[in-house]
């Protein structure tokens, strides 16, 4: 709430100096969360083209075979023309998804990021596709996924990217 609060404030005095907050700013085309990840089919790829969208983010973590299985044939499809955002919402161990990952080394090259892999940081390979994190803490040395009316802006950092996204339960 208090973030909420703080946005409208911020907001409310631009609108009356009558000045954007977005000026000087170059806001890129966001990615498509892809609801209902298991039932998407090639004609919602070439929608979603249509439309503009080159990155497209699915959760997975609930049935990760079916969801590897539907991954590779999306991706197979939209070829170089998507990639892909894997929020695993922490719900792996770090040895369950450095074998997923290494399984599927074949989409290495699709995918933009991999959000919150494992529960935990200790033991998670590192060096093959960009990790973020939603949260902060033993995280740190990762990229970020930043929910601005949840948290404030972290410093820019040279080596680290940000992805700024909303927080879906946020009124």
């Amino acid at each position: 709430m208090k973030r909420a609060i703080a946005i409208a404030f911020q907001d409310g005095v631009a609108r009356r100096e009558g000045r954007s907050l977005y000026t000087g700013f170059k806001i890129p085309f966001s990615h498509l969360l892809v609801p209902d990840f298991l039932t998407i089919e090639a004609s919602d790829l070439a929608y979603w083209r249509e439309q503009g969208y080159r990155y497209l983010k699915v959760k997975l973590g609930k049935d990760l075979e079916s969801e590897t299985k539907q991954l590779l044939a999306m991706a197979n499809i939209g070829g170089s023309d998507f990639k892909w955002r894997l929020d695993f919402n922490a719900s792996l161990s770090p040895s369950d998804f450095n074998a997923w990952l290494e399984r599927n080394k074949g989409l290495w090259p699709l995918i933009d990021s991999i959000e919150d892999p494992a529960s935990s940081v200790t033991g998670v390979v590192t060096q093959s596709v960009p990790l973020f994190a939603d949260r902060a803490g033993d995280f740190e040395n990762w990229h970020r996924v930043i929910k601005p009316e949840t948290e404030d802006i972290p410093p820019r950092h040279p080596e680290k990217r940000f992805i700024f996204t909303n927080n879906l339960g946020h009124p």
